[in-house]
This record gives structure tokens, sequence and C-alpha cells, in this order.
């Protein structure tokens, strides 16, 4: 995710407001925490499914203008669980066989 400069959470928020919205609703609607909704329209990027959801948000029947919206981009997902701790035994199987 990256920081935008040109557009994003004041753009939204002001929108919000004039349609009687706020930031907590669209939080709400996200399923994410009050910071990280801030966060997210304060990107220029988000994840694919964070855009569609963004896209979907109503407020009287209007949705946000997509121009506003942050772009969505595929994202790789990150390590799987546990990989921390497969590679120290790892570590710990190489140091016993080099002894």
């Amino acid at each position: 995710m990256t920081k935008n400069k040109n557009k994003g959470q004041g753009r939204i928020s002001a929108w919000l407001r004039l349609y009687g919205s706020n930031l907590t609703d669209l939080a709400k609607h996200l399923s994410v925490s009050l910071s990280r909704a801030s966060s997210l329209c304060n990107s220029d990027t988000v994840p694919l499914h964070i855009r569609e959801k963004l896209e979907s948000f109503e407020v009287n029947g209007e949705k946000i203008p997509a121009e506003m919206l942050p772009e969505g981009k595929k994202r790789k997902p990150g390590p799987k669980k546990g990989w921390v701790e497969r590679k120290i035994e790892q570590a710990q199987r190489e140091a016993v066989a080099g002894l």
C-alpha cells in the first residue's frame, strides 16, 4: 500500500459527509478498524477485494466516485504461517549435519 499525495481520505471523507455518512460507516462496510479505513483511503493502491468493497459502498443510493478511489492491485500473499520456525529447524539440522 503506497501513500497518496493527490487524493484520498480528505476527498473521500468530504464525499461521505456530503451524503450524510462518515469514515466509521465506511470502516464497518470494509470490516476494518477506523484507522485501517483511513489508511486505505490515503493509499494509491489497495488489494482488489478492498477496492471492490469500496466500489460497493452506498450512501443514500450514491456510490463513491471511481476517480476518488485508490487503484485496486492484485497482491501476492505473504509467507505461510510457521515459515520462521521451519527455517530455524532447517538451520539447526544443517548445523548438526555439518558437525
